[in-house]
C-alpha cells in the first residue's frame, strides 16, 4: 500500500513529498531513540511528537512517513490494522475481495 492510499483511507492530508512511497508496516513510539533503534524502513511512524527532529529521524530510518497522533484517528487505524500491526482482510472493499478470492 502506498502513503497516498493510507492517507486517503484514514482521511489524512499529506503535507510533504512522498505520497508514492511504499508502506511496509507501522511503528508507534514517542521516543526518538526507540524509533532510531527499532523502526523498520518503509514504516509509517505514529507519534505525538511535533518538533522538527522527527523529520530527521524519519529520514535517517527511511520511514515512509509520519502520522501525528490525534485521538480521532484511533478508530480508523483500528479498522485497518490488527493489534499486531498487520493489514486486516477487510481494510478496504478491494482488499477484502482479493483476499476472499
Amino acid at each position: 500500500m502506498m502513503v497516498k492510499e493510507v492517507a486517503e483511507k484514514l482521511g489524512l492530508k499529506i503535507l510533504s513529498v512522498g505520497a508514492d512511497q511504499q508502506v511496509t508496516g507501522g511503528y508507534v513510539s514517542d521516543l526518538l531513540s526507540d524509533v532510531i533503534a527499532n523502526a523498520e524502513e518503509g514504516s509509517l511512524w505514529i507519534t505525538v511528537q511535533r518538533h522538527l527532529n522527527i523529520i530527521a529521524v524519519a529520514q535517517l530510518k527511511k520511514l515512509a512517513g509520519i502520522i501525528p497522533y490525534y485521538a480521532y484517528i484511533d478508530e480508523r487505524i483500528a479498522s485497518i490494522l490488527s493489534k499486531f500491526g498487520k493489514i486486516k482482510d477487510n481494510a478496504s472493499p478491494e482488499l477484502q475481495k482479493i483476499r476472499r478470492d
